[in-house]
């Protein structure tokens, strides 16, 4: 989609594929190179929507009290309409730029990445290498009269799979025993929450 849209703006795109269906979109307004490049990315997936959770249809789009309401509307279709609008803007006014502007649309965001923004970084590091600055969902730039404050996002989150194995006697649930596998391992749930132990590798709790 993006890859066509682009191409009628005259901004031609690649997509790299991680996975079959897997697609990271990737495209460049050139500037006279003065400064690095600017990246704008956002990502292309989307978490799961039941319709029946929805007041509205999830795959509609439909427009109400003056919003877009739908799967994706806020996290990450916007900003991904905007930087699109942003780069096509720049091109139709042909605008000077110093620095060249990166669209950059990833997959696989919602499950950390590895298939998307990661895997691209690891393959295709030498189409972004020049770029000094990264904008993307998050991250704002607020203006209050003069004064003018940047958000800067350090670190981005990762899933942390944890296994934990629990023994203890067994019983039946109509005569609960005082200690069991179960209230053992809820009790090391209830530290990791609480920040009451660092746990790196836990193979079993016991």
């Amino acid at each position: 989609f993006w890859k066509q849209v682009l191409a009628q703006e005259g901004i031609e795109a690649q997509v790299f594929e991680s996975q079959p269906g897997r697609g990271v979109v990737y495209a460049r307004l050139k500037g006279n190179g003065e400064k690095k490049a600017l990246i704008l990315l956002h990502h292309l997936d989307v978490v799961p929507a039941v319709k029946a959770d929805w007041s509205v249809d999830p795959f509609a789009g439909e427009i109400k009290d003056g919003y877009v309401y739908g799967r994706g509307a806020i996290d990450c279709k916007g900003v991904a309409v905007v930087q699109f609008m942003t780069l096509a803007l720049l091109k139709r006014a042909g605008a000077p730029l110093t620095r060249d502007i990166i669209f950059l649309g990833t997959a696989d965001e919602e499950v950390g990445g590895r298939l998307g923004a990661g895997w691209f970084v690891e393959q295709h590091a030498d189409l972004i290498a020049d770029a000094e600055f990264l904008l993307t969902e998050g991250g704002n730039i607020r203006i209050q009269g003069e004064q003018r404050s940047y958000n800067v996002d350090i670190a981005e989150k990762a899933p942390c799979w944890i296994q934990l194995e629990a023994n203890g006697p067994a019983g039946h649930g109509s005569v609960p025993l005082r200690e069991t596998a179960v209230t053992r391992l809820i009790r090391a749930l209830e530290k990791i929450r609480n920040h009451e132990t660092h746990i790196k590798v836990v193979p079993a709790v016991q």
